[in-house]
């Protein structure tokens, strides 16, 4: 038979896996509407950027870019 903390336990753990998996769900959702920017040339990159006034675009190379966009 299960005791108490053991049942408070296995709600606990059952409740932060359901959690974890509902984050999970969103993540992949959030990334397969988000814009595959690694294809983008750095020109287009760098216009996207100063459509969204992203501050000091000018002095960033393409990673930097693309982890501004994405942020």
């Amino acid at each position: 038979m299960m005791g108490l903390a053991s049942f408070n336990r296995a709600r606990r753990l059952a409740a932060e896996k359901a959690v974890r998996e509902a984050e999970e769900q969103r993540e992949k959702k959030e990334a397969a509407t988000l814009p595959d920017y690694q294809a983008w040339l750095y020109a287009d990159l760098r216009k996207e950027a100063a459509s969204r006034k992203v501050d000091r675009y000018y002095d960033m190379n393409k990673q930097q870019l693309i982890e501004a966009l994405r942020g």
